[in-house]
């Protein structure tokens, strides 16, 4: 893990701590991940999430996904562990440092 970059970091840790199929997290919006931390509607753009102290707030938590399925179209709900969550959020953090 430590040769790949964040990006992947955090795509290969939500895959293996989650069960979700490569296909459908390349689908996933940060939108999505918003929602597994229940971050509020308003804050669900990118340039207004640096004002909140998101990495602070959800470091432990543990999101609950609501996805549903490219390959069968079934709903599925999953959750994924805290050191993914982090790896997310310090994924989404550089793109608003490149911003």
């Amino acid at each position: 893990m430590s040769y790949c970059n964040t990006k992947y970091q955090a795509i290969i840790l939500l895959m293996s701590s989650s069960g979700i199929s490569l296909g459908d997290v390349l689908k996933l919006k940060v939108s999505d991940f918003l929602n597994a931390i229940n971050i509020p509607q308003e804050y669900h753009q990118i340039n207004k999430l640096n004002n909140m102290a998101i990495k602070d707030f959800c470091k432990d938590m543990v999101p609950m996904w609501h996805i549903q399925r490219i390959k069968s179209g079934t709903s599925h709900v999953t959750f994924n562990t805290p050191e993914t969550t982090r790896k997310i959020l310090v994924y989404l953090m550089n793109i608003l440092l490149k911003m």
